[in-house]
C-alpha cells in the first residue's frame, strides 16, 4: 500500500503547479457538485416525505371523523328505536287530529294526506300533508310549537303564503313526518 502511495506522490509531484491546481480545482468542483447533488436530494426527499405525512395524517382525520359519525348515527339509531318501541301503533293522523281539535283549528284546515314510504334504512315514514287557510301567526306558532314538542315528529316542509280571502292572515302547508319501525314477518 505504501508503494501506491509513492507512486502515487511522485505522479503528483510531476505535475506543473500550474496544471496541479487546474486538476485540483476540477476534483473540487465535482466533490462540491456531488455534495450539493446529495444536499439537494436529502432535502427533496425531506420535503416529498413530508408531504406524504402531511397526506396520511389528512386521511387519518377523516377516518376519524367517519368513525365518529358512525358512532353517532348508531346512538342515534338507537335512540329512534327506543323511541319508536315506546308507543307501536302511534298514528300521525290521529295525533295532528288531536293537536288541531286541541288549539281548536280544525275547522282552519282545508286538506290533509297521509302517505307512508319506506326507506332504505328498514323504516316506514308517515307523511303527512296538511293545508290551512286564514291562520294568523300566533296560530301557527302555536300549531308548531305543539308538533315540536312531540318527539316522534318532524317538521319535513312548511309553505306560508299571504292569505287570499282575509287580509292579515296567511295560507299554511305543513308537511310533517313520524318514523315506524318495519313490522317483521
Amino acid at each position: 500500500m505504501a508503494a501506491f502511495f509513492d507512486t502515487l506522490h511522485r505522479k503528483i509531484a510531476a505535475i506543473e503547479p500550474k496544471k496541479f491546481l487546474y486538476y485540483v480545482g476540477i476534483i473540487l468542483g465535482i466533490t462540491i457538485a456531488l455534495i450539493g447533488g446529495l444536499i439537494f436530494q436529502y432535502y427533496r426527499s425531506i420535503h416529498a416525505i413530508t408531504k406524504r405525512i402531511g397526506r396520511i395524517n389528512q386521511y387519518r382525520q377523516q377516518a376519524q371523523d367517519i368513525l365518529e359519525r358512525a358512532q353517532e348515527v348508531i346512538t342515534q339509531r338507537q335512540q329512534v328505536d327506543s323511541l319508536l318501541a315506546e308507543d307501536l301503533n302511534f298514528k300521525i293522523g290521529g295525533y295532528f287530529k288531536d293537536v288541531l281539535n286541541k288549539l281548536q283549528l280544525s275547522q282552519k284546515e282545508k286538506m290533509e294526506t297521509t302517505q307512508t314510504i319506506e326507506r332504505e334504512d328498514n323504516y316506514l315514514e308517515q307523511v303527512l300533508n296538511a293545508k290551512f287557510v286564514d291562520l294568523n301567526m300566533k296560530e301557527l306558532t302555536t300549531l308548531l310549537a305543539e308538533i315540536e314538542g312531540n318527539p316522534r315528529i318532524y317538521t319535513r316542509e312548511l309553505e306560508i303564503k299571504r292569505g287570499e280571502k282575509t287580509p292579515g292572515t296567511i295560507d299554511v302547508t305543513l308537511v310533517i313526518a313520524t318514523l315506524l319501525p318495519i313490522a317483521k314477518a
